[in-house]
């Protein structure tokens, strides 16, 4: 693959180490890794993933609105990319 997004930050770094360690793959010039979340460790700068930042203060409003309200609710929350050293830029 070109590019493996990951559910998570904590999965993406699992990838991460296993890219470089296992298959020897060079982040990004190989392999493209995005995450979600927006950890501290994916700051850490043997890391420095490039992920997708929630608003988790928004999140938890949003949760808290529709248990208030009792019925099913969809909600879409914006998100921020955050790009740091995992990703190259596309051809």
């Amino acid at each position: 693959p070109d590019a493996i997004f990951c559910a998570n930050d904590e999965m993406a770094l699992g990838v991460l180490d296993a890219a470089r360690g296992e298959f020897g793959l060079r982040v990004p010039r190989d392999l493209s890794v995005i995450g979600f979340d927006d950890t501290a460790q994916a700051a850490l700068e043997g890391y420095a993933l490039t992920t997708l930042r929630q608003d988790v203060t928004g999140l938890a409003e949003a949760a808290v609105a529709a248990l208030e309200e009792g019925a099913p609710a969809r909600r879409l929350l914006p998100c921020a990319w955050v790009e740091r050293a995992t990703v190259r830029p596309p051809p």
